[in-house]
Order: structure tokens, then C-alpha cells, then sequence
């Protein structure tokens, strides 16, 4: 299973292994990047994930209570949440009405945050910085060109190589080493993207992307 097991499943019985991102770092990096990003006094915004599900409750969690913790002169001015990933955008275009002063968003992971960037550009307000968990092409290709998005994430080759891994023991009937797996995560930097893209995604870099960091001299 991925990122956690399911109410009532037992180890060893219903289920052989989980293989994880660890989301509290995640989150936790997140909350470090939004600081360096907007330094002392800055405003953010959070739009939060308002349903109940572990990886999305942990990871808005993790961040509003670092960002509090840790970074206290930052200001979380506004709070507001979306259930349909689409509904992020019109969330973050309420938000930045209701709070003009909004220096940075969070958003619980790149889909979403793909709406809420979409909403910031109608709203003619690109100024904003966005910072959310999760890498995919989009989220890449921002980076790359210099946009307003910073993402954290973890390797998705490792994660489908541990459950491929895990898969094989269960059908040989062996027992696995580890029934936990937590793979590690990182900050993805515009000098990183090509790395990333090799290291976590090693098939053919599309076309796009290619042609982005050729422009961008990456």
C-alpha cells in the first residue's frame, strides 16, 4: 500500500508492506522554504485540504504548526479550505480579496496548487509565492522558468521500486525486511530540475521541459 494502511488491515495478514513519503518533513521543509522565501513579517495565506484524509491533514498540519513554531514573526493571515481540487483556485482568488497584503500561499499539494496559480495569474497577482508538496510536470516547468512556485517532494521512481520490491517478497512467499518504508525528501530547487526529473522520473525528459531548460540555461 502507499502512504498508509488501510482502517482494520493487519500486517502480515491483509497487507505486506507500506511504502511512504515521510509528510511531516515534508511539510516541515515547506514551512522552511515559505520563511526563506518571505523572511521576517511575511503574510501567508494557507489553503488547506477541508476533508478528512491522513497525508492531506498531516502535511497542512505539519506546515501551519512549523510555520508557527519555528518562524513566529510570519503571519498566517487567512485560512481557508477546498475538497475538489479545481475549487482551490476560487478559494485563493476569496482569500487574496479578503487579504491583499497575502505574501505567500500554501497549498496542500500540486494539483491544487496548479488551480490556485491559475487563479493568481486571472487576478493579475503572479507577486504571490506559492509553495506546495508534490512534483509533476507543471509543478517542473514553472520552477524552470522562473515562476512563483517552490515545490518539496520525494522520488516517485523509489516509491514504485519499493512497492514493486515489497510485491515480489509477498509473492515468494518471504517475509519483508521492512513493512515501513519511509522514502526521503527534498526541496526542489530551478538548478535541481534537470536532476530531479533524472533521478526521480528516469524515462525520456519531454519535449517541453527540455526546450524550457535549454531557455533557461539550465
Amino acid at each position: 500500500m502507499l502512504d498508509q494502511l488501510p482502517k482494520g488491515y493487519e500486517y502480515g495478514k491483509d497487507i505486506i508492506g507500506v511504502v511512504t513519503e515521510n509528510h511531516v518533513e515534508l511539510a516541515t521543509y515547506s514551512a522552511e522554504v515559505m520563511n526563506q522565501i518571505l523572511g521576517d513579517g511575511g503574510k501567508v495565506g494557507v489553503v488547506y485540504y477541508d476533508d478528512v484524509y491522513y497525508v492531506c491533514n498531516i502535511l497542512d498540519d505539519t506546515f501551519v504548526d512549523t510555520l508557527e513554531e519555528k518562524y513566529p514573526s510570519m503571519e498566517i493571515v487567512s485560512k481557508m479550505g477546498w475538497v475538489e481540487e479545481q475549487g482551490a483556485g476560487n478559494v485563493a482568488a476569496g482569500m487574496i480579496l479578503r487579504d491583499p497584503d497575502i505574501e505567500g500561499i500554501w497549498v496542500t499539494y500540486m494539483t491544487p496548487a496548479q488551480s490556485v496559480l491559475a487563479a493568481l495569474k486571472d487576478s493579475n497577482r503572479t507577486d504571490i509565492q506559492v509553495v506546495t508538496y508534490g512534483i509533476d510536470m507543471p509543478t517542473l516547468v514553472n520552477i524552470a522558468q522562473g515562476g512563483s512556485m517552490t515545490i518539496t517532494g520525494a522520488s516517485p521512481w523509489n516509491i514504485g521500486m519499493d512497492l514493486a520490491i515489497m510485491g515480489g517478497y509477498g509473492l515468494l512467499g518471504k517475509e519483508v525486511p521492512n513493512y515501513y518504508i519511509t522514502v526521503p525528501g527534498f526541496i526542489v530547487t530551478r538548478d535541481m530540475v534537470r536532476e530531479v526529473w533524472e533521478n526521480s522520473m528516469p524515462y525520456e525528459m519531454p519535449d517541453l521541459l527540455k526546450k524550457v531548460l535549454e531557455e533557461a540555461g539550465l
